[in-house]
């Protein structure tokens, strides 16, 4: 199903579960998503929600300035950092209960191939690049310093992600 957080294309009470993974941080009216979910929901329908708090992240760098701004780059690609953190009043507001808040930590001491960082490290630095955020070869040099952490056996890399689950009353 294809729609807006705030008007999905389904009729009232006809849904039993809805899932969101990493949408929240995208939107400017958290509350008008999670009302919409509420509206599209059965008495007793779950509302899952998976979004990752960025204040958690801690990411090991020898130029911590760098990565500071590599950072705030970053922050300028969605618009809240810190959704899970407000959405249990959300939830709460709009007449859900909320059933759990899960946290689930990614932690890395190497740089896997496919792990979460590495997949950062190529968002962040094309991200950064592309809406001039910070120069070219400062991102290269970010991205590079990353590599060669993990290559000598110093990377570090932490980022928690929470799932947020919420009960129609």
């Amino acid at each position: 199903m294809e729609g807006e957080a705030g008007q999905l294309p389904v009729e009232d009470t006809s849904l039993d579960k809805a899932v969101s993974v990493q949408v929240y941080e995208y939107l400017n009216d958290i509350a008008a998503a999670v009302a919409e979910a509420h509206r599209c929901l059965r008495t007793g329908g779950l509302l899952v929600v998976g979004d990752i708090h960025f204040d958690s992240l801690v990411w090991y760098s020898d130029d911590p300035a760098r990565m500071d701004r590599m950072t705030k780059a970053w922050d300028k690609h969605f618009v809240g950092r810190d959704v899970p953190a407000l959405l249990p009043p959300v939830l709460r507001d709009v007449g859900f209960t909320v059933e759990s808040v899960t946290p689930i930590t990614i932690c890395d001491n190497e740089l896997r191939p496919d792990g979460l960082a590495n997949m950062m490290i190529t968002l962040m630095k094309r991200f950064a690049e592309s809406n001039k955020l910070v120069s070219d070869q400062e991102a290269k040099a970010w991205a590079d310093e990353q590599r060669s952490l993990a290559a000598k056996g110093r990377f570090f890399f932490s980022l928690t992600h929470f799932v947020i689950s919420g009960r129609k009353s």
